[in-house]
């Protein structure tokens, strides 16, 4: 690595760290007026209300076993917020349904940190340049393992 790569390369991550910081800001304020805690909050965030996942995708989805995404799949259930269906293929296994009310605050969740982060302040040509650059550098495929969390991390973001 050149020297000039190397500097590139330490702006980018340096960047990204300050990135990372605001949307964190974000995503927490958002998490607090909605009363979310981050493991809800990030498992509202990724439930796609049209295409339901299984139980056992969004466990690998969040990098968890499937007692832990059961867990808190059923404080989402407890709050109105999703239900668990058997599929149609499948007895054994079940998908996640979010209902109106877990739509209506993973509405309210996705727009306040959308329009807080940096990200907004962009013109759409550019967020679809940078969404290019992102995705080469970090693909976007649930079955890779994430090197950076190590088994405490894990830990701590299952915990409410």
């Amino acid at each position: 690595m050149t020297r000039v790569d190397f500097d590139l390369t330490y702006q980018l991550v340096d960047r990204s760290l300050r990135l990372a910081a605001h949307v964190e800001a974000a995503t927490a304020q958002a998490m607090n007026e909605l009363g979310l805690s981050a493991p809800l909050a990030n498992l509202l965030w990724q439930i796609d209300p049209d295409q339901p996942p299984t139980m056992g995708q969004l466990a690998s989805l969040r990098y968890v076993d499937k007692a832990t995404i059961t867990g808190l799949v059923a404080k989402l259930e407890a709050r109105g917020f999703v239900a668990r269906q058997q599929t149609s293929t499948d007895r054994r296994s079940r998908v996640v349904v979010m209902l109106a009310a877990g739509k209506a605050v993973r509405d309210q969740l996705l727009h306040a940190i959308t329009t807080a982060t940096p990200f907004a302040t962009l013109a759409l040509s550019e967020k679809h340049e940078l969404l290019e650059l992102l995705t080469k550098a970090v693909p976007v495929d649930p079955t890779l393992k994430q090197p950076w969390r190590d088994s405490s991390e894990r830990q701590r973001s299952t915990s409410t």
